[in-house]
């Protein structure tokens, strides 16, 4: 199988690594952000409120901070809104916590509104008009797009490299080859995050530190 490697994109500045990661992303304008806590949740029962940094890192390579004040969300998901806000949204929700699943920060960091989206995100994106989307879990992540080629991301098992190329018809996507995603060094990610904009397909591979990218316009 063929191996395509991912272009080095984004790093989390080195002053930053002695915090815990708790989540990262790359928004529609393509800037990285981090999550940082000063330290990894603990197992078991609930987590107070919590004071979180979120790094950004915009694609000339200016780097922003923002402190998020009263965080609630265990295992969170992130993004950014269009005004410089940002969205964090909890992985899993209890039946009596569904009000208070999905926090929106304004450029101050503090929580102007919370609302629902169900249990079991799995992916949470952000669109250029501040539509929030939601995937829950066991549903794959979106797709690369560039005119009439597309390519498919993940898998399975062995398969969760595959990066799957394809033509787009009237009524269905014509396979023609498929390839193994690899980190810039050459390995597989192994256990990552992957974020799909337009033709791009962002990788970030533990320690998530570090986001590599896919484009299929290149």
């Amino acid at each position: 199988m063929q191996k395509t490697a991912l272009i080095p994109y984004a790093d989390l500045p080195r002053a930053h690594h002695n915090r815990h990661v708790l989540t990262s992303t790359i928004d529609v304008f393509g800037a990285a952000h981090w999550l940082l806590a000063e330290r990894a949740p603990q197992p078991g029962g609930g987590v107070l409120p919590f004071d979180a940094l979120v790094v950004s890192v915009h694609p000339g390579g200016n780097v922003e901070l923002t402190e998020l004040s009263a965080v609630r969300a265990r295992w969170p998901h992130l993004d950014r809104l269009p005004d410089g806000g940002f969205v964090v949204a909890a992985s899993r929700a209890r039946r009596y916590e569904d009000a208070k699943q999905v926090q929106v920060f304004d450029v101050l960091g503090c929580e102007t509104s919370s609302f629902s989206v169900g249990d079991a995100i799995e992916h949470l994106l952000v669109d250029e008009a501040g539509h929030i989307w939601v995937g829950h879990f066991d549903e794959n992540p979106g797709v690369a797009v560039h005119g009439e080629r597309v390519a498919f991301y993940g898998g399975y098992r062995e398969e969760r490299d595959r990066l799957a190329h394809g033509e787009l018809t009237e009524t269905y996507v014509e396979p023609t080859n498929v390839d193994l995603l690899t980190l810039p060094n050459g390995p597989a990610p192994g256990r990552r995050r992957a974020v799909s904009r337009g033709s791009r397909i962002y990788v970030q591979a533990e320690p998530f530190t570090a986001w590599g990218v896919f484009d299929l316009s290149s």
